[in-house]
């Protein structure tokens, strides 16, 4: 055997080896690596709430070298009305045998650690915009996740007091805060009831366990001159934000978002993390994945951004003066 045929044999054995080695550790190979196989990423949306964390993850990844046709390629679904659904719909996907999933929201998040649990435990999931995920049992803490776990939170069962804060300096007028929540820990209802008490405010909170009972609410609670209302960071908020702003507009109730996307769709104001910023942090996570770090040893992280959002517009159908001080606060002013 001359050197050249015995170079080429060891270069095939070496190659073999690290693709072995990739598939024995359940972690796919960086792109660097990939030739004619292309990095998978299975992914849960959950609009219309959370769409810019799947904006911002696609443009994450793009800055980082992964090119849709080339290295990379999406099997996109989005959540059920509830849990069961969302899960047949998590089952099929996990079946295609993704290398990574992305998903958004607290159902996706649970869906896909309950999948993988029985079907593919080595599966590595990063999630965006999924608040208290320790919790609800996503992961063991935010420094030591543990499992096939790790992502971004957008830590509003905390904001959800701030968000309370910068409403009432905004409109002081509102004497009481109309409420609608599903699941105690991402929602912040406890802080909530606190800040609303230390704020001498009244709270009129309802538990809507899913989209029909939130839309059964919205459509026939009275609400009051002096009422504003605060979106919820669970489930059927999310899923029925256009209906909740819709009300918001219809009896003129000053109502308060979790991010930008409600103030631009109408909320008189938003305070929340930045989701974009959010789907961007995760694409980084996920690179970190492709190229061998484990989800267990990737800390949850706390969002890079969070943002205060007036509507101007709806400000003046209102009636309303926003103090001068609000407006100096303000990341953004939608006129």
């Amino acid at each position: 055997m001359n050197t050249r045929i015995l170079l080429i044999l060891v270069v095939v054995l070496v190659a073999g080896g690290a693709a072995v080695a990739y598939l024995l550790s359940g972690i796919a190979p960086p792109p660097s690596s990939l030739t004619a196989q292309v990095f998978t990423i299975g992914v849960m949306r959950n609009p219309p709430s959370v769409d810019p964390a799947w904006i911002g993850f696609q443009d994450g990844m793009k800055a980082r070298g992964y090119e849709v046709g080339k290295n990379l390629r999406y099997i996109v679904d989005e959540v059920g009305p509830d849990f069961p659904s969302t899960k047949k719909k998590m089952e099929a996907l996990v079946t295609q045998q993704p290398d990574v999933l992305y998903v958004m929201g607290s159902i996706a998040a649970r869906t896909a650690k309950e999948v993988t649990g029985e079907k593919a435990p080595n599966l590595p999931i990063v999630f965006g915009v999924v608040s208290n995920p320790v919790a609800v049992g996503l992961v063991k803490s935010v420094q030591s996740p543990g499992g096939n776990m790790t992502g971004i939170t957008p830590h509003n069962e905390v904001v959800v007091s701030k968000r309370l804060e910068v409403f009432h300096e905004m409109v002081p007028s509102v004497k009481r805060i109309v409420f609608a929540w599903s699941d105690p820990a991402t929602s912040g209802i406890e802080n909530l009831r606190a800040s609303v008490k230390a704020l001498g405010l009244e709270l009129v909170e309802r538990r809507a366990a899913n989209q029909e009972e939130l839309r059964a609410f919205l459509n026939t609670f009275s609400f009051r001159k002096d009422d504003g209302m605060l979106r919820a960071t669970d489930a059927p908020s999310g899923s029925l934000v256009k209906e909740i702003v819709r009300v918001s507009l219809e009896k003129k109730v000053p109502l308060a978002g979790t991010n930008v996307d409600d103030a631009e769709l109408g909320a008189l104001m938003s305070y929340g993390a930045n989701y974009r910023k959010i789907g961007e942090q995760a694409a980084r996570l996920v690179d970190a994945i492709v190229k061998g770090t484990k989800p267990a040893d990737l800390p949850v992280e706390l969002p890079e951004e969070f943002e205060f959002v007036i509507n101007m517009k709806t400000a003046a159908e209102f009636g309303l003066t926003i103090p001068a001080a609000s407006l100096i606060k303000a990341n953004r002013v939608i006129r």
